[in-house]
């Protein structure tokens, strides 16, 4: 990347400095064992497939997603079994 197409560093300067960390905690929003939804992200061919099917069938695309992934893994676990 080169210079010119780099963004520009925001701008801070309405931001207060913390200069106090005596009250600070460590780790106070750590959760431990927490499971964190990670976001899949689909080719633009078959979201476009989802998205028409969705409508058709007054569904989100995420739901249909979930529907058609869902198929394959039960699928695929009786084949493996």
């Amino acid at each position: 990347m080169s210079k010119a197409s780099r963004p520009k560093a925001p701008d801070t300067s309405d931001i207060p400095e913390v200069t106090d960390w005596s009250t600070a905690v460590r780790g106070r929003f750590h959760t431990t064992g927490k499971k964190v939804l990670k976001p899949v992200f689909v080719e633009a061919d078959v979201m476009e497939f989802l998205s028409r099917h969705a409508a058709k069938t007054r569904r989100t695309e995420s739901t249909l997603a979930n529907e058609l992934l869902r198929r394959d893994i039960a699928l695929i676990e009786t084949v493996q079994s």
